[in-house]
C-alpha cells in the first residue's frame, strides 16, 4: 500500500516543512518561463519529496484504513487529506519546471506520478477525497496543457488516452455517503422497534449530527432553547406528515414526542437519499435536470426537516467536478489530434472534425454527442462546448497551424 509512504512524509508535518511546502503555490502561479529558472530547481531539490511520491506512485493500492461503520462515521476526522493537497501540488511544480526545461519526456514520467497520486486518493471512501483528487488530477492537466502549447512538444494523444476512464471514479464514495446516517445510528435502521428512551437517544444524535453539519442552532446545551425548538419541530412534523400523506392524524396524536420528530427527521433523508440514487449515475444533463427542479420540491418545503439537507448538501457537485473533469481530458484528446492530423497535412487543420479519420476521437462527456469545432478563414480553429454548469464559461481553444504541427493556445 501507498499508504504508508504518505504518512511518513505527512509525519514531518511542523510549520517549517509545511512553509516550505506551501511555496509550491506561488510557483505554480508564476509564468512557465519562472519555472525553468535555477531558482526553482533549487527548491525542487531541497527535499526527497519526490522521491518519496515516486516510490509511492508504483504501488497499486492505497489502503486508506478509515474505521467504516465502527464508529461515527458523520463525525470522522480528516486530516490527511488536507495534508496531501501540500504533496501533489510539489509533483505539479516537478512537472512545470520540466515542461519550462523542455524535458518533455521526463516531464511525462513525473506526470505520471501525480496522476498515480490521483488514483491514490480517490480509493479514500469519502466524497472529499473525490474532490481532492480531481483537483489534482487538474492540477497535472494544466502542467500538460502547457506542454502542449509548445511547438516542440511531443504529442500527447496516445499518452492522455491510457489514462483510467474514469480518471476518478465518483460512485462508491457517494453511495458510501447516502448511507452516512445508517451507518453512523443503526437505531435509524429500525425505527419499529424502538422502545421508551431509544426514541430520546436517537433524537438527540439526529440533532447533534444536523448541529455539526452546519446548524447554527445552537441549542444543544441550553435546555430551554432546545425545548423551545422541539415544540417549534413539533408543528412543521405534524404539517408535512399530513401535507405529504405519510401518517393520518390519528397516527401522528398516537406518537411520543420524540418518536414523531425522529421520524420527520428521518423521512426526507429516505427520499432524498432515494432520488439520489436514482439520478445520480444518469447522464449528467438528466442529473442537472433534476437537481434543478425536483430537488427544489423537497429543499424549499418549509415544513420538513434540514437533516437531509444538511447531509446530502454539496453531494451533487462532485459529479459536476468530475463531469468536467472528464470533459478537459476529452477536448485535450481532440487537440491532439488536431496536432497530428496537422502534422500530416502540411500544418493545416481540417474543415471538420469527421476528417480526424486516423484516431478516435472524443465526445464530450457532458453531451455524448461531438465537440463543437469551426475553421476559421485564417486558419485557426475553435473548439468548444457547453459548459456542465452555468457558473463555468465554456471553453474556447484556439489552435493555430505552426512549422512543428500544430499548438494550443
Amino acid at each position: 500500500s501507498a499508504y504508508p509512504i504518505y504518512a511518513r512524509l505527512t509525519g514531518e508535518k511542523n510549520d517549517k516543512f509545511k512553509e516550505f511546502l506551501n511555496q509550491a503555490v506561488d510557483w505554480l502561479n508564476r509564468p512557465l518561463a519562472d519555472a525553468s529558472s535555477v531558482e526553482c530547481e533549487q527548491y525542487l531539490s531541497r527535499s526527497r519529496i519526490l522521491e518519496s511520491l515516486r516510490l509511492a506512485s508504483r504501488r497499486e493500492r492505497c489502503d486508506w484504513e478509515y474505521p467504516i461503520g465502527e464508529t461515527n462515521t458523520l463525525l470522522m476526522l480528516l486530516p490527511d487529506v488536507n495534508e496531501s493537497r501540500m504533496f501533489w501540488r510539489f509533483q505539479a511544480l516537478q512537472v512545470r519546471h520540466l515542461v519550462a526545461r523542455k524535458a518533455y519526456d521526463e516531464a511525462i514520467q513525473a506526470a505520471q506520478v501525480g496522476f498515480a497520486m490521483t488514483r491514490h486518493i480517490e480509493q479514500a471512501p469519502f466524497v472529499v477525497h473525490d474532490l481532492v483528487a480531481i483537483s489534482c488530477a487538474n492540477l497535472m492537466l494544466t502542467q500538460l496543457t502547457a506542454m502542449i502549447e509548445q511547438p516542440d512538444s511531443p504529442n500527447l494523444y496516445w499518452a492522455l488516452s491510457s489514462l483510467p476512464a474514469p480518471l476518478v471514479d465518483v460512485r462508491e464514495s457517494v453511495e458510501l455517503e447516502l448511507d452516512m446516517l445508517e451507518l453512523s445510528f443503526p437505531d435509524a435502521t429500525r425505527l419499529d422497534r424502538l422502545r421508551g428512551d431509544e426514541w430520546t437517544r436517537l433524537l438527540d444524535q439526529l440533532l447533534e449530527a444536523q448541529h455539526n453539519y452546519g446548524s447554527d442552532l445552537g441549542l444543544l446545551n441550553n435546555p430551554r432553547e432546545k425545548a423551545t425548538y422541539l415544540v417549534e419541530c413539533h408543528a412543521k412534523a405534524m404539517r408535512y406528515f399530513v401535507k405529504h400523506e405519510v401518517y393520518s392524524a390519528s397516527q401522528l396524536e398516537e406518537m411520543r414526542l420524540e418518536e414523531l420528530l425522529v421520524r420527520w427527521m428521518l423521512h426526507p433523508h429516505a427520499v432524498v437519499r432515494d432520488d439520489l440514487l436514482k439520478w445520480t449515475f444518469s447522464s449528467y444533463p438528466s442529473t442537472e435536470r433534476w437537481q434543478a427542479n425536483d430537488e427544489a420540491a423537497w429543499k424549499f418545503d418549509p415544513d420538513r426537516s434540514q437533516l437531509a439537507e444538511r447531509l446530502y448538501a454539496g453531494r451533487l457537485g462532485v459529479l459536476g467536478a468530475d463531469v468536467r473533469l472528464q470533459q478537459r481530458l476529452a477536448i485535450l484528446r481532440v487537440v491532439e489530434a488536431l496536432r497530428m492530423y496537422a502534422a500530416a497535412h502540411d500544418r493545416k487543420l481540417p474543415s471538420q472534425l469527421e476528417d480526424l479519420a486516423n484516431v478516435p476521437v472524443p465526445v464530450d462527456p457532458l453531451t455524448g454527442t461531438p465537440f463543437l469545432y469551426d475553421l476559421t478563414p485564417s486558419g485557426s480553429a475553435h473548439l468548444r462546448s457547453r459548459a456542465p454548469s452555468e457558473y463555468s464559461p465554456d471553453y474556447l481553444l484556439h489552435i493555430r497551424p505552426t512549422r512543428d504541427a500544430g499548438s494550443e493556445e
